[in-house]
């Protein structure tokens, strides 16, 4: 019986420094670990992915590498067991790395487990997707504009009907008696609440900002999106809803939840060209271990959303291209990216989509989301704070538009206000010198010599004590870019109405009262 040859250390020198060499060749970044986070080895794609050398590296802990929360650090990379049975192991995930330099960017990252001498170790193989993220956002864009394009028309259609409510009563009210002026001015604030809805919810879908997926209730979403729906399939498609009683909560970002609809909207109008039903409807589903390999997901609880038309079908050759980039079977008619697109977004937010035809005609998408844990909502009956908008104090109004800057002095003036205006940077930086104490201003963000919080800045050197409030029709991302955020509470989205404004003005100088004077901050943050 012949004896097993053991490798002579030699032997072992050389098998070592020819892995080293595979690994130094491999154009992906190939760390391994032990299972205290202790870094190994570190491949030349890895010294030139992160900007450490090997040196710097091994026997270094992973942290350097990828930047985590100190509370999650341990679990995320350290568990064996959270490898072996959690979402890193044997699968590729989305994580964020950290530069020699500190700037942090997107890696996908895939881990495998084998036995060393010294107990479990980890390979990790990383590449840098900055590049293939920056290409997923510009082609979510770009269907983003695309879908905008082809709303065009329903929208084109919605702002000629209000408009022609508006000229129509505004020419009655020169003639009318005072019980058909009071008609007549309900029907025009009507008219501009709907137009001023319309155009708030294109900035909504059109915007290019940051993700926030976030809890919502896919019922009032649906509801609210229905409107725009409407204006998508045209007038000879009968756009019907059957939501569940329960709310529907799912975690996804609220912008993208719209142009999935939108997206599968338009693909049922295109299916229905002599016209037809659109269904949304919504239910709870609860998926046992057999159900859930048949739809492709974990076993739970999920909220189904199905979208189902009367058209034409799909043919049998198109279903399994339907959710690839590009793949359209409607020349001139539109990129091929909305189906990716809403793939893409469904995967992202969890969930899966599937295509189906009907037996009695036309075709359902069906998506499944993982169910949502709510957050705590605030209570109706929560104090708030009660005011007619009434004041005594002087503004400062700076608006560059005319007809706004006239509308917006009125609406103080009407409510007590003492009011300062100026049209140019120019005129409301001399109004600020010739005045002893200015307590507010109301400022545009984006005028032709300086944005808003410029001229805040500048009219501060004279009147430190002064609040800000500042108003723009452009949308959150826009004023971002002049350090604005649009979500605070000292900016005012226009359109707005007197009483938005004069509440307003109320909440901003009470919060300056409450806290003693103004933020030293104009900036929005």
């Amino acid at each position: 019986m012949s004896t097993p040859t053991r490798p002579v250390p030699g032997n072992a020198r050389v098998l070592a420094c020819f892995t080293q060499a595979i690994l130094d060749t491999a154009g992906e970044a190939i760390v391994t670990l032990d299972g205290d986070g202790i870094v190994r080895s570190f491949n030349r794609a890895a010294e030139r992915m992160f900007g450490w050398s090997e040196a710097d590296i091994v026997g270094a802990h992973v942290d350097r590498l990828m930047p985590r929360p100190e509370e999650t650090r341990r679990a995320d990379h350290l568990s064996a067991s959270r490898l072996e049975s959690g979402p890193l192991f044997g699968r590729s995930r989305k994580v964020v790395g950290l530069r020699h330099d500190g700037t942090r960017f997107p890696m996908d990252l895939s881990v495998s487990q084998f036995e060393g001498d010294d107990g479990p170790q980890f390979t990790w193989i990383l590449r840098d997707i900055t590049e293939q993220a920056f290409l997923q956002e510009q082609l979510r864009q770009a269907q983003k504009m695309d879908a905008i394009g082809r709303l065009a028309g329903g929208v084109a259609h919605d702002f000629n009907n209000l408009l022609t409510v508006i000229n129509g009563w505004c020419e009655a009210l020169s003639s009318a008696s005072a019980d058909e002026r009071t008609a007549a001015i309900d029907q025009i604030t009507s008219a501009a609440a709907k137009a001023a809805n319309l155009t708030g919810q294109l900035l909504s879908f059109s915007r290019k900002s940051a993700l926030n997926p976030c809890v919502v209730d896919l019922n009032p979403v649906i509801d609210d999106i229905g409107r725009m729906l409407r204006r998508v399939i045209g007038e000879d498609i009968r756009l019907e809803t059957a939501l569940m009683d329960a709310p529907a909560f799912v975690t996804i970002d609220q912008g993208q939840l719209s142009q999935v609809l939108v997206n599968l909207a338009l693909n049922a109008r295109d299916a229905m060209p002599r016209g037809g039903c659109l269904r949304v409807d919504t239910a709870c589903l609860e998926l046992d271990a057999r159900a859930a390999a048949g739809a492709a997901v974990p076993p739970g609880r999920y909220i189904a959303l199905r979208v189902s038309d009367t058209g034409t079908g799909i043919p049998a050759n198109v279903l399994p291209h339907l959710f690839e980039p590009f793949f359209t079977t409607k020349v001139d008619r539109g990129t091929g990216l909305g189906l990716a697109t809403v793939h893409a977004i469904v995967h992202q937010a969890g969930g899966v989509i599937a295509a189906a035809n009907l037996p009695d005609g036309g075709a359902r998408f069906s998506i499944l989301f993982p169910e949502a844990t709510p957050a705590r909502a605030v209570s109706a009956d929560a104090p708030t704070t009660k005011s007619d908008g009434r004041g005594s104090e002087l503004v400062l109004v700076v608006e560059d538009d005319a007809q706004v800057r006239l509308i917006t002095v009125s609406m103080l003036k009407a409510r007590g206000y003492q009011v300062l205006e100026a049209a140019t940077c120019t005129g409301a930086l001399s109004l600020a010198t010739t005045h002893d104490q200015i307590d507010l201003l109301v400022t545009d963000v984006v005028m032709p010599e300086l944005s808003g919080p410029e001229l805040a800045t500048r009219i501060r050197t004279v009147h430190p004590a002064i609040c800000v409030l500042l108003v723009s029709g452009y949308s959150a991302d826009a004023v971002a870019r002049h350090g604005v955020n649009g979500t605070a509470p000292s900016f005012l989205q226009k359109p707005f109405t007197g009483q938005q404004l004069a509440r307003k003005v109320r909440d901003v100088l009470g919060a300056a009262a409450a806290r003693g004077g103004p933020s030293s901050a104009v900036v929005l943050q």
